[in-house]
């Protein structure tokens, strides 16, 4: 059986700040049966990883990593 996909947290609104030279992790954490897939946007636009040698996405898309660099 399916179950459609649910965000959880999605009213929760978070404001990060962030030190240059750490890394940053964002989570997407989402249930649904089958797994739905998750798609990471910035400034309106899938983020494609090989065009942002600083950004990681794991754990199935859930964990999306930043490195802010030195």
């Amino acid at each position: 059986s399916t179950v459609p996909p649910q965000l959880i947290g999605a009213e929760t609104v978070a404001k990060i700040k962030a030190i240059k030279g750490t890394l940053v992790t964002l989570e997407c954490d989402v249930s649904g049966t089958p797994q739905p897939r998750i798609t990471w946007i910035k400034d309106g636009s899938v983020i494609e990883i090989s065009n942002h040698p600083h950004m990681s996405i794991l754990n199935d898309g859930k964990t999306l990593q930043v490195s802010l660099g030195s």
